[in-house]
C-alpha cells in the first residue's frame, strides 16, 4: 500500500517539476506527461537502491529510565531523501536533454537560414 502512495507522490512531484521546467526552459508542455512515470520510477528506485546498497553499521545507545537501549542498523535510515532526490533528478535530466536538443535544432535552423 505504501508503494502505491510513493508511486503517486513521485508522479505528482515529477509532473509538477516537468511543468515548471517546461515553462522556465520554454521547451513546450506537450510531453510533460512523460515526467510522471519517470518520477514514479525514481521514487521506487530510490527505495530499492537504499535497500540493496550496503551501508556501514550504525549503532546508537541511549537510556530509557533505568534501561540502556542499543540499536544497530545496517542500512541508510532515511530512504525517503534518496527517493525524492532520484524522483526529482530524472525529470530534470530529461528536461535538460530536451532543452539541449531544442537549442541545437534552433541553432541548425539559424545557420541554414543565414547560409542560404
Amino acid at each position: 500500500m505504501y508503494a502505491l502512495w510513493y508511486l503517486v507522490i513521485g508522479s505528482v512531484v515529477a509532473a509538477a517539476e516537468g511543468y515548471l521546467l517546461a515553462i522556465t526552459l520554454k521547451t513546450g508542455k506537450r510531453s510533460i506527461w512523460k515526467d510522471a512515470p519517470l518520477g514514479a520510477c525514481g521514487m521506487i528506485g530510490g527505495f530499492l537502491l537504499v535497500a540493496l546498497i550496503p551501508f556501514p553499521t550504525n549503532t546508537i545507545t541511549y537510556r530509557l529510565g533505568e534501561t540502556v537501549v542499543t540499536e544497530t542498523a545496517n542500512w541508510y535510515q532515511h530512504p525517503l531523501y534518496v527517493a525524492f532526490a532520484l524522483a526529482l533528478s530524472l525529470p530534470l535530466f530529461r528536461a535538460m536533454m530536451r532543452h539541449r536538443k531544442q537549442s541545437a535544432s534552433l541553432q541548425a535552423n539559424e545557420n541554414r537560414d543565414t547560409a542560404g
